[in-house]
């Protein structure tokens, strides 16, 4: 009498070669989900909106800065700590605001919705009905994965800059959704 055959061990979808690891890929049923890991985002969106904010007054700044320091160098060394404190507090007030975007991307499909949670553009979920699917794929030009459904508009997201790892998703929603790859793939 042999061993009885033990159970293949679940196959680590996410684990594949040259697959970003901060991207897990999970399959239960009829469910599949996509969690994306960028904790970098709410860095580079508080920096982003502080220089944008202060952009202008930094310049001003620098302009009134070497004015000064022609007339009064006293002055000039002022206007350093002055410049970095408004720069400091509209970041921290930025790191606040954008605190949703420490939480991870949801990507989740069941059998009858595709459901994106805390995308970094909006803070609306994406929720489409899955009602006449019949593509979901990249595109060469654009970062984005999109979706067709007859009788709707196009509608698109972008979870990762890294349009390898879009496309690894794409691939991943199409199987889930029971799209053949050579009908909707990458265009």
């Amino acid at each position: 009498m042999g061993l009885p055959a033990s159970p293949q061990p679940p196959s680590l979808d996410y684990a594949t070669p040259g697959s970003d690891a901060r991207v897990l890929y999970t399959r239960e049923g009829d469910r599949a989900t996509v969690v994306i890991r960028r904790p970098e985002r709410r860095a580079k969106a508080a920096v982003d909106t502080a220089a944008d904010a202060t952009g202008q007054l930094i310049f001003y700044l620098i302009v009134a800065g070497v004015f000064l320091f022609w007339t009064r160098p006293i002055w000039f060394w002022l206007l350093i700590p002055v410049g970095l404190t408004l720069f400091g507090l509209v970041y921290g007030v930025a790191w606040l605001c954008f605190a949703r975007s420490a939480r991870p991307i949801v990507i989740e499909m069941t059998s009858a919705e595709l459901q994106v949670r805390n995308l970094d553009g909006s803070r609306r979920n994406l929720r489409l009905k899955l009602d006449g699917l019949y593509a979901i794929y990249t595109v060469s030009h654009s970062a984005g994965i999109w979706i067709r459904r007859h009788g709707e508009e196009m509608a698109g997201f972008t979870p990762t800059p890294d349009a390898a790892e879009n496309e690894r998703i794409a691939a991943f929603l199409r199987e889930a959704a029971g799209l053949a790859a050579g009908e909707s793939g990458g265009r």
